[in-house]
């Protein structure tokens, strides 16, 4: 199933990568298949390492509004509406 097909590309991507990576689990589509993704990484021994966020509706989003409120979003906004304002 699709626990299945995501746990064989999170171990894929783990193997190919160097030194000791992180790989978050998050989004809507994880609260879905957590127990079952879990589990089989579990099984497969591969858990190390794999960490799912405890509330991970809307993660992308208030993602968004810390980056929407840094000085380098707004240095990039000024930069773009300056450009558009030559035109």
């Amino acid at each position: 199933g699709l626990a299945n097909r995501i746990a064989t590309d999170i171990i894929n991507k783990i193997d190919d990568m160097k030194d000791d990576p992180y790989v978050f689990i998050y989004g809507g589509g994880a609260a879905i298949v957590k127990e079952s993704l879990q589990q089989i990484l579990e099984q497969k021994g591969r858990l190390t390492n794999v960490i799912f966020l405890k509330d991970p509706l809307f993660v992308n989003a208030r993602g968004l509004l810390v980056y929407t409120c840094s000085p380098r979003f707004e240095e990039l906004k000024e930069k773009a509406l300056a450009t558009v304002g030559e035109k």
